[in-house]
């Protein structure tokens, strides 16, 4: 299998971010370093040098992952299921303490790196995380506020949804009730601050107790906040009505909700944002339930005034995500705070824009009967004045230094603001003039490779993830489609949230680290422009695309994308062939041309969600249309604008109900077409798969379908693929199963009178399944990742066939049901070949070397690098083609001792490979005597320091490190013979010598030859207590 372990669009990188909610800069470190809330990774990632890192930097460490291409829940210890390419041991990740799900805010005090970590309600501490990162130890919290220990995580540590809080508590899960964008802040004491957002109230910790002693391995001090506002006491929890409840909510000053960001000015006056779009100001000294002195936002109008525009120069942007009044949670407002001296900035996150004030003293006083309650803003950064909002500071622009794209948090340090956008995925630096109060455009960026780019994980060409139909709300895409006409087959990804098709020549050699050789749709493999270059949703055009759903292959390798947001299928001639250098499409079905936007009206010849395609054998065209729940025919599409030949699932061309009769469809998603013209529809609205047989002699509009898989087999199928070689059924279905199915051919499944699938596999979110030229399913899924499945393989000792496999021995690798290589070779002498018999193996992406390629086994050399624990990854695939024959995670040990048998096989019993003192091998003819040497040949002694290169043999009898006993059995009795010496073979790669005096107490017979390395037997096998394999030698008096 190959994946990221990610759940995050694109691929996860070092240098890329999803959705940053925080920034800190450690202004007292030398250099200051910088860190970043990487939120929607699940991460804190670390710059070293803040003023010198160069746009588009890799972090130099990261917090809460085990490396820089996770990004799961939890972060740091992440198991995956051999039967499945994305299941989780969610205890596991908890046990380890380290893991971060959805970090929301950062800050400095001192030695420590504070993070809240708000999907496991709590605040965790970091201890100078460079200083960790230099001394190559893991960089683990050392303290915990809001939990009893770092295992757990739940609300207000109750698994009672509303139990009260307490002063050691917090409550910041969103689902929990909480919103993610819990802050955190630092007064001028040092004192940490922290918006409870589910609590609904803002806490204080003394600086003495969150900058004091761990309370991890082995600590056991709970942190208790000393000071509550927004609540009367630490175990109440009285909550604002809401924006919406009554105009007083909004004049509250001693109840708030939710909110997210904090900070505090040179005077010590502390600002906060919650859930009505507007920003309380308390002065000092702080009391519990202290009401808020000023507000800020809102705008109390008299009677007879006019109605403020509805961006301005009073009021934050605001929105509603909730289908009531009461329990609407605002999804735009204000997300961030930070103050320079007297001077507060508010990040009007809805209406992209940063906007100042001037400090409290020179603010009118309040005088509500005339109008006078907030203050007026006094400059806007963003924005070319206070009655605009664009993304980037114009309609459809691409980013830019200048503008921003939903700004959420900000952080000053030396002359420079340092601020995270989750539109554009970035963070920006720009110049701060102190005298005139301003900033400047961006000079750098952490993110993103240049200013132009927006990508979430930063795309260079490899990436892809899902979309969103946003006139619907359906998650789709992306998919994946295999050319088997060239000479190699080629694969096309349809890269559904990058608005663009992946194009890889050869789909042989595919890896994630694989970046497309053409990419249809945008002008570089940095953008995801919609309808580029326009970037318009509403412009549609000959070189972008919209959400494209699916991507197929027809028999001429003319490649035909279902570009579902612009309601049209387009055929662009195959990219590898193209002479004439234009990488745009020539032909248009749906729409009458390349320009017009989605049909209001249904007709046969338009189309409004087209989220399938599939082929027939003579090359006609099927389209399934999600939106208008049927499935268009187009017999050898030419034309643009063609109009449909048949239509399925509605009784004409102009009809779009939805309907569970044997003629109709709810919602299709995927198609497909088997050799015989039967068409396959995964009718997904009405959790069935429908079969009409023989599409092409279809003679009118909503014929019902012969057959159906019901729900009781397939769930909720979105996809569906025929193998072309056994015509097996492949179903990929998304309820809380997440799984992929194989049924048999459509005339087994008739013929049996059964409708049960012969295979599934758990699929995190299954998107589809295209099957590659031996029939190995490769699956696309919600995680933005492909998997590819193979056969498995098994990996023993070579010697005595055990399972226990480690550095440096001698392994035979087996397929079942593959052929590894067809005429077979074998190699000897030193070095050995990693390529024999046109096949190699790789161990954790290692080449091993080689000494036998047969039909049906490998004989390698693990590569002594290998760790010497865990799991390691084994790979063996053709070398002429790059076809993958089978793969597996084998589990390592530090050493492996096995006897070889003669005859270069292993057997149960068995003459030992063993050599007299004269030379002569050990056989009944040629037995060993008594009191002479006796040489006996194993594999397995595991890595040590001096061991030769792989493949390569030492020259000399290089002693082995370790003890070694021998015994030799006869029946139930065991004498100990003296071991002369253990060395390396001087000629053969891998093979250990072993020479052992024959003990003068024998009589003549048969021995069963034991070797006891490192306290590890030749011939027991890992688990058992008993003898399992006997090679002996004879002996003579």
């Amino acid at each position: 299998m190959l994946y990221p372990p990610s759940s995050s669009p694109n691929r996860t990188k070092a240098k890329s971010l999803y959705s940053p909610y925080s920034v800190a800069v450690d202004a007292a470190s030398s250099p200051a370093a910088v860190y970043v809330a990487d939120t929607g990774n699940h991460r804190v990632l670390g710059w070293r040098d803040s003023a010198n890192f160069t746009s588009g930097a890799p972090a130099d460490l990261v917090i809460g992952q085990k490396d820089f291409d996770s990004a799961v829940p939890y972060g740091a210890a992440v198991r995956i299921s051999e039967s499945s390419t994305n299941v989780y041991d969610l205890q596991a990740l908890k046990d380890y303490g380290g893991g971060l799900r959805t970090p929301s805010s950062v800050v400095i005090i001192g030695d420590y790196l504070f993070v809240m970590d708000a999907g496991n309600n709590r605040i965790v501490r970091f201890r100078r995380p460079f200083e960790s990162l230099d001394a190559g130890t893991a960089i683990k919290p050392d303290l915990v506020i809001g939990q009893p220990d770092l295992k757990s995580n739940l609300a207000n540590q109750s698994s009672t949804a509303n139990a009260a809080p307490t002063a050691s508590t917090l409550k910041t899960n969103l689902g929990s009730g909480g919103i993610q964008t819990a802050g955190l802040a630092v007064d001028g004491s040092g004192n940490l601050w922290v918006a409870d957002s589910g609590n609904h109230r803002i806490l204080r910790y003394t600086t003495g107790d969150v900058t004091g002693p761990s309370n991890v391995d082995g600590g056991t001090a709970s942190i208790s906040a000393d000071l509550v506002l927004g609540q009367t006491d630490f175990n109440t929890v009285v909550a604002n009505a809401g924006r919406y409840s009554s105009a007083t909510d909004q004049l509250s000053k001693t109840t708030i909700r939710y909110g997210g960001p904090l900070t505090f000015d040179s005077n010590g006056n502390l600002y906060f944002a919650d859930d009505l779009a507007r920003v309380l100001v308390w002065g000092p000294p702080f009391t519990n339930g202290k009401a808020a002195s000023r507000i800020l936002g809102i705008y109390a109008a008299v009677k007879g005034a006019p109605a403020l525009p509805a961006v301005n120069d009073l009021t934050f942007g605001f929105s509603l995500a909730g289908t009531t009044v009461q329990n609407a949670v605002f999804t735009g407002g204000p997300r961030g705070l930070f103050c320079i001296g007297e001077n507060l900035f508010v990040i009007d996150s809805l209406n992209h824009r940063i906007v100042r004030y001037d400090p409290p003293s020179s603010w009118p006083a309040e005088d509500l009967p005339n109008g006078v309650f907030s203050p007026h803003m006094t400059n806007v950064y963003g924005q070319n004045d206070f009655s605009t909002r664009y993304q980037n500071t114009a309609d459809n622009l691409e980013p830019n230094p200048w503008g921003y794209n939903a700004p959420v948090a900000a952080a000053y340090a030396n002359g420079e603001i340092y601020i995270t956008e989750i539109g554009n995925h970035r963070v920006t630096v720009r110049p701060f003039d102190s005298a005139a109060r301003t900033f400047g455009a961006a000079t750098r960026i952490l993110g993103q490779f240049d200013f132009p780019f927006k990508a979430p994980n930063f795309i260079e060409g490899s990436e892809f993830s899902g979309g969103t139909i946003p006139s619907i709300g359906v998650s789709i895409g992306p998919s994946v489609a295999i050319d088997r006409t060239s000479d190699v087959p080629r694969l096309f990804i349809a890269d559904t949230g990058n608005n663009r098709i992946l194009c890889f020549a050869d789909a042989r050699n595919f890896t994630n680290q694989s970046r497309a050789d053409v990419i249809l749709g945008q002008v570089d493999s940095y953008r995801s422009l919609v309808n580029s270059p326009f970037n318009n949703p509403a412009t549609p055009g000959p070189d972008g695309l919209y959400i494209p759903a699916d991507v197929k292959v027809d028999p001429q390798g003319n490649v035909w994308v279902a570009d579902t947001g612009n309601g049209r299928v387009l055929r662009y001639p195959n990219p590898f062939t193209r002479t004439d250098g234009l990488l745009t499409p020539d032909l248009v079905l749906g729409a009458p041309d390349f320009t017009s936007t989605v049909a209001t009206q249904v007709a046969r010849d338009r189309m409004y969600l087209p989220s399938g395609l599939a082929f027939t054998p003579e090359g006609n065209l099927a389209v399934a249309d999600l939106g208008l729940h049927r499935v268009l025919l187009f017999k050898q599409p030419s034309v643009s604008g063609q109009t449909a030949d048949i239509v399925f699932g509605q009784v004409d061309g102009t009809s779009y109900t939805a309907g569970n009769l044997a003629e109709q469809l709810n919602s299709p998603r995927g198609i497909a077409i088997d050799s015989f013209g039967r068409l396959f529809v995964a009718d997904t609205g009405n959790s069935r798969i429908q079969i009409w047989d023989d599409v092409n002699s279809a003679y009118s509009d909503g014929l019902p379908s012969q057959f159906a898989l019901p729900a009781g087999a397939v769930g909720v199928p979105i996809s569906v693929t025929i193998d072309p070689k056994t015509e097996a059924i492949w179903v990929a279905e998304s309820s809380n199963l997440n799984r992929i199915m194989r049924f048999p051919s459509y005339a087994e499944l008739l013929g049996s009178g059964s409708i049960a699938s012969n295979f599934s596999l758990q699929v995190a979110g299954p998107r589809g399944v295209v099957l590659d030229g031996r029939g190995n399913p490769m699956v696309m899924d919600s995680a933005s990742r492909l998997t590819m499945y193979y056969p498995r393989l098994t990996v023993v000792n070579a010697a005595n066939g055990f399972s226990r496999v480690a550095p440096a021995m001698l392994g035979q690798l087996r397929v079942q049901g593959a052929t590894l290589s067809a005429d077979g070779a074998s190699a000897s002498g030193s070095p050995l070949p990693t390529n024999l018999g046109d096949v190699e193996v790789l161990v954790n992406g290692v080449n091993a070397p080689l000494t036998k390629a047969a039909t049906d086994n490998v004989t390698l050399i693990v590569p002594k690098g290998t760790a010497p624990s865990g799991t390691a990854e084994f790979l063996v695939r053709q070398v002429s083609t790059g076809q993958i024959l089978g793969f597996d995670r084998i589990s390592m040990s530090p050493i492996s001792p096995g006897i070889m048998f003669q005859g270069d096989a292993i057997y149960t019993t068995g003459p030992a490979m063993a050599l007299n003192q004269d030379g002569s091998e050990n056989s009944a003819s040629k037995p060993a005597k008594i009191d002479q040497t006796l040489t006996v040949f194993l594999t397995g002694y595991g890595n040590f320091d001096g061991l030769p290169d792989d493949g390569l043999a030492p020259g000399s009898e290089a002693p082995i490190p370790g003890d070694v006993l021998a015994y030799l059995l006869l029946g139930t009795g065991a004498t100990q013979a003296q071991v002369v010496s253990s060395t390396l073979d001087p000629d053969k790669p891998g093979v250990w010598r072993v020479k052992v005096k024959v003990p003068t107490t024998l009589n003549n017979g048969t021995y069963t030859v034991n070797i006891v390395y490192k306290s590890t037997p030749t011939l027991i096998p890992p688990g058992s207590s008993t003898i399992q394999v006997r090679p002996y030698v004879v002996i003579a008096r």
